[in-house]
């Protein structure tokens, strides 16, 4: 007589208990404030190397506090002559805001120009706005072309004529070639690169490797354009003493400029060394 083989049970599977996961908040992260655009909203009209300050409202929307190191990074884009990094300087609390400011310069060829931003924490690492922490905030500009003045022709009547008006020649002071090593100092009433004392212009090498052409001694300057500059033009252009960023500059383009001696004068940048970033240019100063 056979055995029987008792039926085996089977018991049921226990299924794993649900794990429930809390939702953390993210250290580093930032939220628009309202508005984010404090000054230059987008497409603002610019002239050609109109120098500018452009202001973003952030939140601190992290979970971490941000520190005076805590800088507003250049992400992509133009840069516009700006700096690599600004630092915010204050101390920001989560949920408080700040106001971050970048200088500019636009740019010298007519176009739309964007620059793309981001906030970055001590340890370099970038963050941003939007769902997921990561998108850039950004200043979109438009610079305008120059327009072109068209003489409207004089008619003189039938019979008279034409007085040819005498121009005066202009007298050159100096002129020729200069090339400016980092940390160099010219003086444009002589064309003497690192002169003993009445200098006009210094080429400064900044610690973020961008570079700026500074005035000296009373000395002004200020960006014209493509175009060749005359004496009356330097007379008439906008002349400062703030500096000028060089990477913001294209190759040929002319800025004037008075020395210390109260000489009006124009320099064309050639080009800057990407090696070794000596700067090119071609100098001209005129006699009163």
């Amino acid at each position: 007589v056979p055995t029987a083989t008792p039926t085996p049970t089977i018991s049921p599977t226990p299924s794993p208990a649900p794990v429930t996961i809390s939702p953390t908040s993210r250290c580093d992260r930032a939220a628009a404030d309202n508005p984010i655009d404090i000054t230059i909203p987008d497409d603002t009209v610019m002239e050609a190397g109109q120098a500018f300050t452009k202001q973003w409202g952030l939140i601190n929307a992290g979970s971490c506090d941000w520190t005076p190191q805590y800088a507003a990074a250049w992400f992509s884009g133009e840069m516009m002559g700006a700096p690599s990094s600004v630092p915010i300087g204050v101390l920001v609390q989560p949920g408080n805001s700040v106001v971050l400011s970048v200088d500019m310069v636009a740019p010298l060829k007519p176009g739309t120009y964007r620059s793309n931003w981001k906030m970055k924490n001590e340890a370099d690492t970038l963050f941003g706005i939007g769902p997921n922490g990561d998108s850039p905030f950004w200043v979109q500009i438009v610079v305008e072309a120059i327009p072109t003045d068209t003489p409207e022709p004089t008619l003189l009547p039938t019979g008279t004529p034409e007085t040819p008006t005498a121009t005066a020649t202009p007298v050159i002071l100096v002129s020729g070639p200069a090339q400016l090593a980092p940390n160099d100092l010219i003086d444009l009433d002589a064309l003497v690169v690192n002169p003993g004392g009445g200098a006009d212009l210094l080429y400064e090498a900044a610690e973020d490797q961008t570079h700026w052409l500074i005035p000296q001694s009373g000395a002004l300057l200020g960006v014209w354009g493509v175009s060749q500059p005359g004496p009356s033009d330097c007379q008439s252009a906008s002349l400062g003493a703030s500096p000028l960023p060089v990477e913001s500059l294209t190759a040929g383009a002319y800025l004037c400029f008075l020395t210390d001696q109260g000489h009006y004068g124009r320099t064309q940048v050639i080009g800057q060394d990407p090696a070794t970033f000596v700067l090119s240019t071609q100098i001209l100063t005129w006699a009163p």
